[in-house]
């Protein structure tokens, strides 16, 4: 049922009105000059009546608008602009000659996108005391402060009693302060003697020349010298952290999300409202946390994810500017050492299946799609995620290109509640199928 007259319902009482207010005319009739001043003026009428019920209603109230212009006065009274597109920033480690200086803005590059060095950078011998463990014929190094190297370098170990662990390794990096690489035999673990992992390498902070997700690289994807450099290798390496914070322009129903909440939020300053608001402002920030009076009385803990970024949990930078926001909410009694803004702890868990039926590349898809959902928009800080929740998303599951609905499934890990402590945050692992 339409919510005003249509067209015919005019024309209709227009006639009936013309008919009774003149006592002779007839307007019914469709050769009269009149029928076609009725139909006329009821084409006006009717559109007016569409204009205020699709455009000037909706566009009254700031949820329910439509377009960026509509959206633009609402945003202006607020003072909460579109987030604009941004630049990515982190590091890469470059190989080379001992004390070969790589100068402010070279210039890197990796599929067309050009990257630019922020500082002089100076390649040095990076010696670190480390400890090995092994599992099967993977040895895992801890180091015990942040470590330069990054995943497809060569480092070369030393001082292992055992001498398996010895040599020039390719590795993997899995942390700020780990790393794996392959050994063979079974050499004894943990690893004995003063071990020590090194490589020539300049530690280089580099950024995108343009903005845009795209920008974004992540942990092991090389960048290649724009003009070469004599004693530095044509390639370099990105760390662990990744080169992260490029964003797109904000999207606009993230945007109106963020004025609609800017008008249904409390006046005072400091308050869980304003510090969600705060902290999306910056451009990536897609998810927030805010505990008031928490560890104690006068404080707030806030943690927040950056839900498009490669990986969504925030680097100690981000870290910074997300606090740096907040923080101009503050009145004069409060303290920032009172506000705690923290990156979630993730825990990643690995869902292993034996069999699917109907088992096609859709249904596979499809599952993986579901569990993302699950652990992207559901998951919450220090919240068991249920184990029927999970089944429930690996059940929803839909082959689209036979129409089918996923019929069983025998799932190996994980089999019980996916328990969490305060801070951490659940997260999706690999999916694998044998």
């Amino acid at each position: 049922m339409s919510i005003y007259d249509s067209l015919n319902d005019i024309i209709s009482r227009i006639r009936n009105d013309f008919k009774l207010a003149t006592g002779f005319a007839n307007p019914n009739n469709k050769n009269q000059l009149i029928n076609g001043l009725v139909v006329a003026e009821a084409s006006i009428s009717d559109n007016f009546n569409k204009e205020i019920i699709y455009n000037v209603i909706p566009n009254s109230f700031v949820q329910s608008v439509q377009t960026e212009d509509d959206l633009l006065p609402f945003s202006i009274m607020k003072n909460i602009p579109q987030n604009q597109p941004s630049i990515s920033d982190g590091y890469i480690s470059a190989i080379g000659t001992l004390s070969t200086i790589i100068p402010l803005g070279t210039q890197f590059s990796i599929n067309g996108n050009i990257y630019t060095s922020k500082a002089d950078a100076t390649i040095i011998s990076n010696a670190i005391t480390v400890t090995i463990t092994r599992s099967s014929s993977t040895a895992t190094v801890t180091t015990l402060s942040t470590h330069p190297f990054a995943t497809g370098m060569s480092i070369i170990m030393s001082g292992a009693g055992q001498a398996e662990y010895n040599g020039t390794f390719t590795i993997l990096s899995t942390g700020l302060t780990s790393f794996t690489y392959t050994v063979s035999g079974s050499p004894a673990t943990p690893a004995t003697g003063t071990i020590t992992a090194t490589c020539n390498i300049a530690n280089i902070e580099i950024q995108s020349n343009s903005t845009g997700s795209t920008q974004n690289l992540n942990s092991g994807d090389t960048v290649s010298l724009v003009n070469n450099i004599a004693g530095v290798n044509s390639t370099s390496y990105v760390q662990y952290s990744g080169i992260t914070g490029g964003t797109d322009i904000e999207d606009f129903y993230s945007w109106r999300d963020r004025v609609h909440l800017a008008y249904t939020s409390p006046i005072t300053n400091y308050n869980v409202a304003n510090i969600t608001a705060t902290a999306k402002s910056i451009s990536g920030v897609t998810k927030v946390w805010v505990y008031p009076i928490t560890p104690a009385v006068g404080q707030c803990t806030v943690y927040f994810i950056r839900g498009n970024d490669a990986n969504i949990i925030p680097t100690a930078p981000e870290i910074v500017t997300v606090k740096t926001a907040i923080s101009t909410l503050l009145s004069a009694n409060d303290s920032t050492s009172d506000l705690f803004i923290y990156a979630p702890t993730p825990v990643s868990t690995a869902f292993a299946f034996t069999a699917i039926s109907p088992d096609t590349a859709a249904m596979r898809q499809s599952i993986i799609d579901n569990l993302n959902q699950l652990f992207s928009e559901n998951a919450d800080i220090g919240v068991t995620i249920k184990a029927d929740r999970y089944k429930t998303a690996i059940y929803n599951a839909y082959d689209a290109n036979t129409g089918l609905n996923l019929a069983s499934y025998t799932l190996t890990s994980p089999s019980v509640d996916i328990t969490l402590t305060s801070g951490q945050l659940a997260t999706l692992g690999n999916v694998t199928w044998s």
